[in-house]
């Protein structure tokens, strides 16, 4: 720190041009180049409102480097505070926004899962009776989530019922779709409204259940 200081202080007395910066390790070190700095230079502030500045500097850099350091959160699945009876599963932040609107106004409890994962987690905890789960996602897909989920409910007396959901229809997908244990396969809703229409027919629809 010694070192430091007397750099800085060469520095400020040869050149009009302030100390563009100086690198220390903890705020000890400040203080004691802060010192140094005033026993060899005329500053234009006291030097403990100096020291004072250049700690609370220090200080958020380190929180910065901290905060950097952590990896994001997952996020959450949205959810209502009723009974939970229809799960969407569905990656896309703009579709999550079209299912939220159109079950807000449903009167049906709701949660929406981000993965397959999630999905896995909300079945387990809540057993709801309607899916509607979006075929492509990264990581698990739709197909091999429902697998799951019939495997997790099979021995239920009703069910979930799944509702595959795509933005584009591909040939074999359907069937793949009902092989995986979904009940149907369909386009994704591009309003709420058709969502709002479409989801009291699925609720009615006969549950699947295990051939004995």
């Amino acid at each position: 720190s010694a070192r430091l200081a007397a750099e800085a202080a060469a520095h400020m007395s040869a050149s009009s041009r302030p100390v563009d910066m100086i690198i220390v390790s903890d705020k000890a070190e400040v203080r004691d180049i802060t010192a140094q700095l005033v026993e060899r230079v005329s500053l234009p502030h006291p030097p403990v409102k100096i020291s004072k500045d250049l700690a609370l500097v220090f200080d958020a850099a380190v929180a910065a480097e901290a905060n950097s350091a952590k990896p994001e959160p997952e996020q959450a699945p949205i959810k209502t505070s009723l009974e939970i009876e229809i799960l969407v599963v569905e990656d896309d932040d703009v579709n999550q926004i079209v299912f939220s609107q159109a079950l807000q106004s449903s009167g049906h409890g709701f949660t929406i899962a981000g993965n397959g994962q999630q999905a896995l987690d909300i079945v387990a905890a809540h057993c709801p009776r309607l899916i509607l789960m979006d075929v492509s996602m990264p990581g698990m897909n739709g197909i091999e989530a429902t697998r799951r989920i019939r495997d997790m409910t099979s021995a239920m007396e009703v069910p979930p019922v799944i509702i595959g959901m795509t933005n584009h229809f591909l040939t074999g997908d359907k069937g793949k779709c009902l092989a995986a244990g979904m009940n149907d396969y369909t386009m994704k809703p591009e309003a709420a409204s058709i969502l709002e229409n479409s989801i009291e027919t699925w609720l009615s629809m006969e549950p699947m259940k295990k051939a004995g």
